[in-house]
């Protein structure tokens, strides 16, 4: 596992593309991913670190033309998360005790990334293009 020996992995937790411009839910996997991979890796707890960019909307629209050039984007970047009050719950035998502490890891990368979204520009709103469940993006 790439993350476990320390290899830069990118996820975005929310698990798919969010029209709206707004930060949406996140998926428990991005907590099941920290504690899979402290596993791995011996206890070693991954380093996780939260950002958040704002306009990537505008940089490449949902119209479906291709890259529009021209427009900032804004990357934030914030702390790396502590987790290990949480990881720690990671090595249970109990399933439900796993559950829990991916929930919690996961709550922990969800407000961050709120404190991020906070301080960022607004992202645009593509809602009214956006493509209808299992179509393609409008043309």
């Amino acid at each position: 596992m790439a993350l476990a020996s320390g290899q830069w992995v990118h996820v975005f937790p929310e698990g798919r593309i969010n029209y709206d411009g707004k930060l949406g839910p996140l998926r428990w996997g991005c907590g099941k991913l920290v504690c899979e991979a402290r596993q791995v890796s011996g206890g070693k707890d991954p380093v996780v670190l939260p950002f958040y960019h704002s306009n990537m909307g505008s940089v490449l629209p949902l119209s479906g033309k291709g890259f529009s050039m021209g427009h900032e984007v804004e990357v934030r970047v914030g702390e790396p998360l502590k987790l290990d009050d949480l990881t720690c719950r990671c090595d249970s035998p109990n399933l439900a005790d796993q559950q829990e502490a991916w929930r919690l890891i996961t709550e922990r990368v969800r407000t961050a990334l709120q404190d991020l979204e906070r301080q960022s520009p607004p992202n645009p709103d593509q809602s009214a293009s956006a493509p209808t469940k299992g179509g393609p993006p409008p043309s």
